[in-house]
């Protein structure tokens, strides 16, 4: 191919500098054929413009490669088989996209391995080019959206990794973005499903004070329960519950078309650079979702003079909505329930009985008879143990020497485990009844009270340590052979010699 600085050459070394094709050839290392092409096509141009035709086109051709004609060329290795083996399987990708298979469909390589299986000898780059022209790729055009106050708020998942407590974690980031305003909300979520989501709404609705006329989703399984055909979705009953609760419509995108939701799809990326790109490392959950809240005031804070007028022309908003699930457990040997491959403990004397579980977003509750038991931060990772050592205070008593191995004092609060370790390793039933306390005294209490026994020199026992909580003036019983108790026993000894005189 001519390079476009040699165009000139040949042209000025032929029509200035008067030198012949063979010449010119040989000095620029060209074909004859090219440079008498080329020559050839301008001196053409030439004679129009001479006539009177358009300057453009004489500088066009002196801008461009010399043309070839290969419209008389025939196909050699694309054959009108492959193009009907390429038609049928591009035929077939839209059929998966149309009933929600689009992660099925075959790419350019699926279609070229596929066609030489067929026993058909071509290159890639002409079964990639003949799908390219046979799929008739167009730029779309977009249609410039205005939406009214309060009208539309579009949702949408992101994902982002964190860094808790050293371990790397994955969450889903549910997102809100009302359309008129870009107002934006989110939070962090363990996971994609169904109470998440629901949970997700009620926050937001919260949040607003209100709720939007009409929510916007793509065609996420936790909105959509079916296609039916290619546009047409059933909604999950999970979101005509809350869309009938709540009072919005909703509406969903065309497969593969984010942009009908745009205004989330790009606060997802704006909204987790922002919150996370400068710190990914925190102690704890609630650690990075108030990182996550504080971005958001941060970049709501120029929208504030747009919320009233977001939530006047909003729909008024329920009371709460709730996202929790309700199920039958029974307690095992362990005095646990079981709620999705994950154990919790309950009282050991509710062993053999069934209790009813409540599973909040964060959350796990147990109910017996209708009283709450039992209280734990939820897990969401698999086959783990959450256990509240004062669960299983009657068979400790019964049982001490099992306190410990056991998991539910290596679970237990760090400062309650430095007292088992230096008060009462030895004797494993006194703490036991120890821990009673914190039913009415916060650990905090605890602490200060043996902080205070330790001071004075006092033996650290369960008595003194309810004195001190019960802040009576009793005397305290004093360890053997303790210099304060010596002290005070010669000093009351005087007072007796004194008195006897």
């Amino acid at each position: 191919m001519i390079k476009l600085a040699e165009k000139f050459d040949v042209l000025h070394s032929h029509f200035v500098e008067g030198k012949g094709i063979k010449t010119i050839a040989r000095e620029m290392s060209l074909s004859r054929n090219t440079v008498r092409s080329y020559l050839r096509e301008y001196g053409a141009q030439k004679e129009e413009v001479i006539k009177g035709g358009d300057k453009s086109e004489l500088l066009l051709a002196m801008n461009s490669a010399p043309t070839y004609d290969s419209s008389k060329r025939g196909r050699t290795a694309a054959t009108d088989e492959v193009i009907e083996i390429i038609s049928t399987c591009l035929m077939e990708n839209e059929n998966k996209r149309a009933i929600g298979n689009a992660k099925l469909c075959m790419k350019a390589t699926d279609i070229y391995e596929h066609v030489v299986n067929k026993g058909f000898h071509i290159s890639y780059p002409s079964v990639a080019n003949y799908v390219r022209i046979l799929k008739d790729i167009k730029q779309e055009a977009f249609i410039k959206q205005e939406y009214a106050y309060g009208e539309v708020c579009e949702f949408d998942w992101g994902e982002t990794k964190l860094t808790i407590s050293g371990k790397q974690t994955t969450f889903r980031m549910a997102v809100f973005t009302m359309a008129a305003t870009n107002i934006r909300y989110a939070i962090l979520c363990r996971q994609e499903d169904t109470q998440t989501f629901v949970d997700a709404h009620i926050r937001f609705f919260r949040f607003m004070g209100r709720v939007p006329h009409t929510m916007v989703y793509d065609n996420m399984r936790v909105a959509v329960a079916k296609f039916v055909g290619k546009n047409e979705k059933i909604a999950t009953i999970a979101l005509k519950q809350l869309s009938t609760y709540y009072g919005f419509g909703f509406r969903f995108c065309n497969i593969r078309k984010g942009n009908e939701k745009g205004h989330v799809e790009r606060s997802v990326e704006f909204v987790r650079r922002k919150a996370f790109s400068g710190m990914s490392l925190f102690g704890s959950i609630e650690d990075a979702g108030a990182r996550l809240f504080s971005t958001l005031e941060r970049l709501n804070e120029d929208k504030k003079e747009y919320f009233e007028a977001e939530r006047e022309a909003m729909l008024p908003k329920m009371p709460d909505y709730t996202s929790v699930i309700r199920q039958q457990g029974l307690v095992d040997k362990y005095s646990t329930i079981t709620y999705k491959q994950n154990r919790y403990s309950v009282p050991d004397y509710l062993v053999g009985k069934e209790v009813e579980v409540l599973a909040f977003v964060d959350e796990i509750r147990v109910r017996f008879r209708g009283k709450e038991l039992a209280r734990h931060k939820r897990s969401y990772e698999n086959h783990t143990f959450t256990l509240n050592i004062e669960h299983y205070r009657e068979t400790l008593l019964r049982k001490p020497g099992a306190l410990r191995n056991s998991l539910c004092l290596k679970q237990m609060n760090e400062g309650l485990q430095i007292i088992w370790k230096r008060f009462f390793a030895d004797n494993p039933k006194e703490f036991i009844q120890t821990l009673d306390l914190l039913s009415e005294y916060s650990i905090y209490q605890l602490e200060t009270a043996i902080d205070k026994l330790v001071a004075s020199g006092a033996r650290i026992q369960l008595d003194n340590i309810k004195m001190v909580l019960g802040n009576k003036p009793t005397v305290y019983e004093f360890a053997e052979n303790n210099e304060i108790e010596r002290a005070c026993e010669a000093q009351l000894s005087g007072y007796m010699r004194e008195a006897a005189v």
